[in-house]
């Protein structure tokens, strides 16, 4: 397997020999090694936003309300994109500590960048998790049980 450095340097190797083509095959050999080279891009692009997105939880260390809430020290039960522009990441997650405190990270992210910026944590009581998985059945049994029915 190739690292991503290598295959650049594939992609511009394969570039500069299409320069040696006569006029029209040079034309016809553009459109794919432009295509591969905007799809291996986007690739890393998306890998840093996902690094960006799990690596939010682990630079909190803030005080909420008079409990400390570690990042290190929880558990990132789900993501949410917020919004998303061509040039920034918005998200919220909900958390819970060991201790079983639920709390909900809001951050943001440039994309591409693969780091994160933590914008407030907020405490969440239990009712307030449940509501967050409402209309995600599975994931509600498995925190919290099976719900009663109505």
């Amino acid at each position: 397997m190739h690292t991503y450095n290598q295959k650049i340097i594939i992609v511009l190797v394969i570039a500069i020999a299409l320069l040696f083509l006569p006029g029209n095959m040079r034309l016809m050999a553009l459109g794919p090694t432009s295509l591969i080279i905007v799809l291996m891009l986007d690739r890393r692009t998306a890998q840093r936003d996902l690094h960006a997105l799990t690596g939010a939880l682990a630079s909190v260390d803030t005080i909420v309300g008079g409990r400390r809430f570690v990042g290190r020290e929880s558990l990132l039960v789900e993501t949410r994109m917020v919004s998303g522009d061509r040039r920034i990441l918005r998200f919220d997650q909900i958390c819970r500590t060991n201790k079983g405190q639920w709390f909900l990270l809001r951050g943001e992210s440039i994309r591409g960048s693969g780091c994160s910026a933590v914008k407030e944590v907020e405490a969440l009581t239990e009712p307030e998790a449940r509501a967050w998985f409402a209309h995600k059945p599975e994931k509600y049994r498995e925190l919290f049980g099976a719900p009663e029915l109505a």
